[in-house]
């Protein structure tokens, strides 16, 4: 049996990454990043987006609701905060280390951020010493 919650979550499109109606998010393994839409500068306000970018900064912070882990993100074009609500850690989540996150920007005190995105982890750097 379908419900209304379930149908309209399944009807409604997700953001896809390629204007020519390529595959969208929910089209790709869980594994796989997408290809970012938008430099960070440029990211639209109140519009999904997919950025890629390095972690440059992790704290936890304390909002009205609680603790948050904020995520400082850039891209050398500008940076956004990822917010993850309830969150003091994530596995991987460090500083020089790249990802990909798909959300919703928004704003809060002047600044960019995104609510609780999906984000792919990307692998770190690994220098090998020559033989």
């Amino acid at each position: 049996m379908t419900t209304a919650a379930s149908k309209s979550r399944t009807s409604l499109p997700r953001h896809g990454f390629d204007a020519a109606g390529g595959a969208t998010l929910d089209e790709l393994p869980p594994f796989v990043a997408p290809t970012p839409s938008h430099r960070i500068a440029d990211a639209p306000a109140r519009a999904r987006v997919i950025l890629r970018g390095r972690i440059v900064d992790v704290e936890i912070s304390r909002w009205v609701g609680g603790l948050v882990l904020e995520v400082t993100v850039s891209d050398g074009s500008s940076s956004i905060c990822l917010v993850f609500l309830g969150r003091r850690g994530i596995a991987g989540i460090e500083p020089g280390r790249e990802l990909t996150a798909t959300g919703t920007v928004g704003r809060r005190l002047g600044r960019p951020i995104v609510l609780n995105p999906r984000y792919w982890l990307h692998a770190p750097l690994v220098e090998v010493a020559d033989a």
